[in-house]
């Protein structure tokens, strides 16, 4: 009971917040967005996926279409399991021309891995901040090289636990097992869109 009086609390925040911010919104994925995600790593993990609380947002001219909406799936551990849940911006614009990459924080897991070459990682000679605080993971390195503006590696090396995934039109920005605050999820909006901003600039000039 006390979870569905939070969860009505939420969807009830995040419908009002739609509103404000232009967009639409449902409770339940009703646009068939899971149809657009399952190349990206976060939504093959595990079981139980389920989208809710979803706002969308479609141009005039089908250039784009943008939404932001929570996402939760569960991993079993033995006869346990567990449940993570965060809240994910995504983007589909015929603007962006992105290779499969993803950029995530890197943790000493990580290091280890790549020690024992079980894990690849891009290394930014010329930013080693963000070289040291992030995985950079593509098929495509060179490509990945000159993708990355600037402006982005100042963003994440400012901003650390924050997750970027990129394919072809598609990007979804997000931080790992935590829901946005309904209260900052408009600052979380920009910051996403300006992350668009940065790597649409970066497609055209490559086109």
């Amino acid at each position: 009971m006390i979870f569905d009086l939070f969860g009505n609390k939420r969807a009830a925040q995040m419908r009002a917040l739609a509103h404000q911010l232009g967009l639409k919104y449902s409770r339940r994925d009703e646009f068939s967005l899971r149809k657009k995600l399952g190349a990206f790593q976060l939504f093959t993990k595990g079981h139980g996926r389920k989208i809710s609380n979803l706002m969308t947002l479609e141009d005039d001219w089908l250039v784009s279409s943008r939404a932001i909406f929570d996402y939760q799936y569960s991993i079993q551990h033995g006869k346990t399991s567990s449940t993570h849940a965060q809240t994910v911006f995504f983007m589909d614009s015929k603007q962006l021309g992105l290779p499969p990459f993803i950029i995530r924080p890197e943790y000493f897991f990580h290091r280890i891995g790549k020690f024992l070459g079980l894990v690849k990682d891009i290394e930014f000679e010329i930013n080693p901040k963000f070289s040291k605080n992030f995985l950079i993971q593509s098929d495509y390195p060179e490509m990945m090289k000159d993708l990355v503006p600037d402006d982005l590696i100042r963003f994440f090396n400012v901003e650390y636990n924050w997750s970027l995934e990129g394919v072809n039109h598609y990007l979804i920005f997000y931080q790992s097992d935590k829901k946005i605050a309904p209260g900052t999820i408009r600052d979380f909006y920009h910051k996403g869109m300006s992350i668009v901003d940065m790597l649409k600039d970066e497609s055209q000039s490559r086109a």
